[in-house]
């Protein structure tokens, strides 16, 4: 399952390399694809370094400086301040707080991704490797919408794993 990815914990370190993995966003007339190889997130309107807890670097126009810890993720999109509570919860994991300014509360599961993070509402269900459902953000129509995670991430943490996916989302 997709979400087995964002909640298990790295294997231990290897001296090898990892090959590349891809995240995908698809709403009508748009994919958003990004490639995770070591510990870089790159992509058309995405250039994201991750050091230990932090995440830097500038995705989707916005500047982004992300620090994760146990239980929460703090510092700024764009502007807008991030102070993230992170949770695990009984079906995933869920995220409560500010998001680049916006109140957000984002759950991720195995069987859906819901909620609010930053201006964008998603209401995701698992399907195949992915998700599908709606998401709706500011005043747009909800548009038919489909999340596609790699098969494995290499953050260190469950809080690392959602800060990403939040840039990701709230996009």
């Amino acid at each position: 399952m997709p979400v087995a990815v964002l909640l298990a914990l790295s294997a231990a370190a290897s001296s090898h390399a990892l090959p590349p993995s891809h995240y995908a966003l698809r709403v009508p007339g748009r994919t958003v694809t990004v490639t995770l190889s070591e510990d870089r997130f790159t992509g058309p309107e995405t250039q994201l370094t991750r050091e230990r807890d932090t995440l830097r670097g500038s995705a989707f126009g916005r500047a982004v400086s992300l620090k994760s810890q146990p239980g929460r993720v703090t510092g700024l999109v764009g502007a807008g301040p991030v102070q993230l509570h992170v949770a695990k919860i009984v079906d995933g994991i869920e995220a409560v707080g500010p998001f680049a300014g916006q109140l957000s509360r984002l759950k991720v599961g195995p069987r859906a991704v819901s909620g609010r993070v930053g201006l964008c509402s998603y209401e995701l269900t698992s399907r195949g490797a992915g998700y599908e459902g709606w998401r709706t953000c500011g005043t747009q129509q909800p548009q038919r919408t489909t999340l596609s995670l790699p098969p494995r991430a290499n953050e260190e943490s469950v809080e690392a794993r959602l800060a990403f996916l939040a840039v990701l989302l709230a996009q």
